[in-house]
């Protein structure tokens, strides 16, 4: 079995940047996307140019996280004004006007990535907003035009970790509403995806347990995937450090709890885990990113 371990919102912050690029240089991570728009970008860039010049880069997506180019998706101070339970209300009543100025966004990351020379292979979103169908289309037309020919799909099998107070804590957490719309985008997606000719893993695992990747999280979801004989599985987790003192502010108060939860440490030592480096020599899993199949 072929595995992606991957980790988002490089560039978004410090903590975030120099947490992933830690878990690439000593741990299990072979892959990372890419956020054109945030605010430590050019000094991601030059990482990737640099120590990490052999990961494996894709495109993170941001729609709702801080200064947009983008005059129709402003607020008052230049930030993206729309969260994904917006976005799908907004397209609804405004679907011609907003899809026009959404792919005028999304047009631009595309372009600022490969104008900066970044390699990208492989494309996800932030808060997955892009999974919603008309973005998710407009997103697959970009990444034709631009030669990219894998996209994430987060169809995720629901799975337990042998931990009966977080197999329980699912049940009441908003993670279960996010699998459940994810999963259902996802079956609709496919079809898109299939039309655009592009690429995708046979399952993937990082929502249902969102907070919650810890290192016995990981191994069951390699587990599962294993019983489900899946061949290629993509595995996501945000690793961080939590308190890079470059990193003074956020632009929201909701990323910042996120961005300075204790589950960023957890993560980060999961994805350079001992345990799992030697249950991934023992399974003869083999370590992947989406430019080597």
């Amino acid at each position: 079995m072929k595995v992606v371990f991957c980790n988002d919102d490089f560039g978004v912050s410090y903590g975030f940047t120099e947490g992933i690029s830690e878990c690439f240089l000593k741990g299990i991570t072979t892959s990372t996307s890419i956020c054109v728009n945030g605010s430590v970008y050019t000094y991601a860039i030059k990482l990737l140019k640099s120590k990490l010049k052999k990961m494996n880069v894709g495109l993170h997506l941001n729609l709702d996280y801080g200064k947009t180019t983008t005059k129709e998706l402003q607020n008052n101070e230049g930030r993206y004004k729309f969260t994904f339970f917006k976005y799908l209300i907004f397209l609804k009543l405004f679907n011609k006007s907003l899809l026009r100025s959404l792919k005028k966004d999304l047009d631009y990351q595309f372009k600022k990535a490969i104008t900066d020379n970044l390699n990208i292979t492989f494309v996800n979103g932030h808060d997955h907003i892009y999974m919603i169908p008309p973005i998710f289309e407009i997103v697959c037309k970009l990444c034709k035009k631009y030669g990219i020919k894998y996209i994430r799909l987060p169809r995720e099998p629901y799975y337990f970790t042998r931990n009966v107070r977080q197999d329980l804590g699912i049940i009441f957490s908003p993670n279960i509403i996010k699998f459940f719309i994810l999963n259902k985008y996802s079956k609709k997606n496919y079809d898109v995806m299939k039309k655009y000719n592009l690429k995708t893993t046979d399952a993937f695992y990082g929502v249902l347990h969102t907070q919650r990747m810890n290192t016995s999280t990981i191994m069951a979801a390699l587990s599962n995937a294993r019983l489900n004989n899946y061949q290629y599985i993509e595995i996501l987790g945000h690793p961080a450090n939590i308190n890079d003192r470059n990193d003074a502010t956020y632009e929201t108060k909701a990323y910042e709890k996120f961005a300075r939860s204790k589950s960023r440490i957890i993560e980060k030592k999961a994805f350079q885990s001992s345990v799992l480096k030697k249950m991934i020599r023992d399974k003869k899993l083999e370590l992947t990113s989406f430019n080597n199949r």
